[in-house]
C-alpha cells in the first residue's frame, strides 16, 4: 500500500557512507538527543521487556492465573499497545494547541509508568487488566519520542535520529531481559558450589 500510494521524491539522492557516519555522530553528540533518550529508552524499553517476556510468567507464577485468563490479559495488553499509540498521538496534538509540549506529556507518561510498576510490585488492590494495559500503552510512547526528535533535527536526519533512539530502547529491553537471566545463572552456580563443598566435607 505504501509503495502504491506514496510518491517517489524526484530529488532523492543516495547517501554516502561518510555522510551517514557524520550524521550519526551529529545525532549521538547532540545534547537534545541525550535529554530525551534516557527517559524514552528506559520507559519504552522496559515496557517492551515486560510485555514481551515477563508478563506471562508474572500472571502464572505470581497472580496464579489459568491459561484462559493469561490469554485474556495478553490480548488486553496487545489492544492497549495499539490504541496507546493512537491516543497518545491525539493527546499530544490536543495539548500542543494549549501550549503544552510533547516533552511534558512524555514526562507524565514516564511518571505514570513508575507508579504503575509500584502498584504491580506492591500488589495494590487494582485491576490487573488496567495496570498491565497501562504497561503496554507505555510501549507505544515512541510516537511521542519520534515527534520530539522531529522538532530537534532537520527532516533529512529525523529517520536516523529515530533509529538511534530505537537502538537505545532495544538495548534497555535486552538488558531488562538478560539481567534476571544472569542473576538466575549466578544463583545456579552458587548453589552448585555449595553442593560441591558439602560433598567434600
Amino acid at each position: 500500500m505504501i509503495y502504491l500510494l506514496v510518491p517517489e521524491s524526484a530529488s532523492a539522492t543516495p547517501v554516502l557512507r561518510g555522510t551517514a557516519v557524520a550524521s550519526l555522530k551529529k545525532i549521538y553528540t547532540d545534547p537534545h538527543f541525550w535529554r530525551l533518550a534516557p527517559l524514552s529508552a528506559t520507559s519504552v524499553g522496559t515496557a517492551w521487556a515486560l510485555q514481551g517476556l515477563w508478563a506471562a510468567q508474572w500472571f502464572t507464577d505470581v497472580e496464579g492465573l489459568d491459561r484462559a485468563a493469561l490469554v485474556q490479559h495478553l490480548l488486553v495488553m496487545t489492544v492497549a499497545l495499539s490504541l496507546g499509540a493512537l491516543l497518545l498521538g491525539v493527546l499530544a496534538d490536543r495539548l500542543r494547541r494549549y501550549g503544552i509540549g510533547t516533552e511534558a506529556l512524555l514526562a507524565v507518561v514516564g511518571l505514570m509508568f513508575i507508579a504503575v510498576q509500584f502498584a504491580i510490585i506492591l500488589r495494590w488492590p487494582l485491576s490487573s487488566y488496567v495496570l498491565w494495559a497501562a504497561v503496554a500503552a507505555v510501549g507505544a510512547a515512541t510516537v511521542l519520542s519520534y515527534a520530539i526528535l522531529a522538532s530537534y533535527f532537520p527532516k533529512e536526519l529525523a529517520g536516523r535520529a529515530n533509529a538511534a533512539l530505537n537502538v537505545c530502547s532495544i538495548s534497555v529491553e535486552r538488558l531488562s531481559c538478560n539481567m534476571p537471566l544472569a542473576s538466575s545463572l549466578n544463583i545456579g552456580r552458587l548453589r552448585r558450589g555449595i553442593i560441591r563443598r558439602s560433598r567434600t566435607r
